[in-house]
């Protein structure tokens, strides 16, 4: 989702978009800091697109020494870096990082971090020259509508159908949930609302999860490899087995979901609890 294309409404996407705006040729480590769901992958690639060719790193992509990185960054020395989640990196991860970067101080300016709490001081210094903070969903609901006709016609245009019409009291129900699975929770909820084929979108075609969200599903008793298994598998049926939100919702890539479906259809069938 392209937010850089959105004329926002809210006063905090308003003045988050001022201040993207501001620094999207400006060459210095950006920090975007913001709650699980709030868009700050999205917000980070719209600026990297915007200077060129980019790679993106995750805890499952990193590289963990520093000999890893500094081949690392010698063979991408002219694209820029997303180091998304920098929050669920190991300690070995960021400090070899940290150490590969006082060798590469050039390569610093080129580099955007997403972290959902605050860098620690030593980041600060190297990732975190300018930081922007992204606000929840909820601090946005005056731009659901907007956002809602924007993915919709890409979505729609994407799976070849007509963008339907949302009635009054259908957007009135999405703002009035807490939204605690952000932008990703919408996009869901979006998915199976035009599941229904219906030129307008009523109400009844907003469906939310009727589970306790307070229940936890995961027993004591269990193996970790047992509640990984549970926690994939729960968040795939959140997602109606939609792979992509599942991994960013785990905070896992892609690929790694893959794998670990593969592992399971290994030992046997299995089905979304």
């Amino acid at each position: 989702m392209d937010f850089l294309q959105m004329n926002f409404k809210s006063q905090a996407l308003c003045i988050l978009k001022q201040e993207v705006e501001s620094v999207l040729d400006t060459p210095c480590p950006l920090f975007l800091q913001g709650p699980e769901g709030s868009g700050k992958t999205s917000w980070a690639e719209a600026i990297l697109k915007h200077r060129g060719p980019f790679v993106t790193l995750d805890s499952h992509s990193a590289p963990k020494s520093v000999r890893e990185w500094k081949i690392f960054f010698q063979s991408q020395p002219a694209v820029g870096f997303l180091f998304d989640n920098l929050d669920q990196w190991s300690e070995s991860q960021k400090n070899s990082l940290l150490i590969a970067l006082s060798q590469f101080d050039a390569i610093r300016r080129k580099i955007i971090t997403t972290s959902k709490f605050d860098l620690e001081p030593q980041f600060s210094f190297r990732l975190g020259t300018r930081k922007l903070r992204i606000p929840a969903v909820p601090e946005c609901t005056e731009d659901f509508s907007e956002v809602i006709q924007f993915w919709l016609k890409v979505h729609c245009l994407v799976i070849g159908t007509t963008v339907p019409l949302f009635s009054s009291a259908a957007l009135q129900k999405l703002n009035e949930t807490s939204w605690a699975g952000g932008w990703s929770e919408l996009i869901m909820i979006l998915e199976r609302a035009i599941s229904f084929k219906v030129q307008v979108v009523q109400p009844e075609h907003i469906q939310f999860d009727t589970h306790d969200k307070n229940q936890s599903y995961l027993q004591a008793g269990l193996t970790l490899a047992e509640m990984e298994k549970k926690l994939i598998l729960q968040t795939l049926k959140l997602t109606a087995s939609n792979k992509s939100q599942a991994a960013r919702i785990l905070g896992i890539s892609i690929r790694t979901l893959r794998n670990k479906l593969n592992e399971y259809n290994d030992r046997g069938p299995y089905e979304l609890v």
